[in-house]
């Protein structure tokens, strides 16, 4: 996956404040779903099963120190086949 980091960065800290709250979301693959939880960070889990129980959708809102710490998550997350994040 390829993707302008720099720019991303600028934009987390546009619309954040850090320390702060943050809502990461992604859609895996059913079978991923215990990959990803490992790599996000511990707050409150909301979880959504596609109508044809292949893909599951993972939000959740946790605190964070700074705007790398979110990109990091992000980075750890690409390493997973048939991730989306949102």
């Amino acid at each position: 996956m390829s993707w302008d980091i720099a720019s991303f960065k600028e934009k987390i800290e546009s619309e954040h404040t850090f320390p702060g709250t943050y809502i990461f979301k992604f859609i895996v693959p059913g079978l991923e779903k215990d990959t990803l939880i490992k790599l996000l960070p511990k707050g409150e889990v909301t979880f959504k099963q596609s109508s044809n129980n292949k893909y599951i959708s993972v939000t959740v809102k946790a605190e964070v120190s700074s705007s790398d710490a979110v990109i990091e998550v992000y980075h750890q997350a690409y390493t997973i086949k048939g991730i989306v994040p949102l």
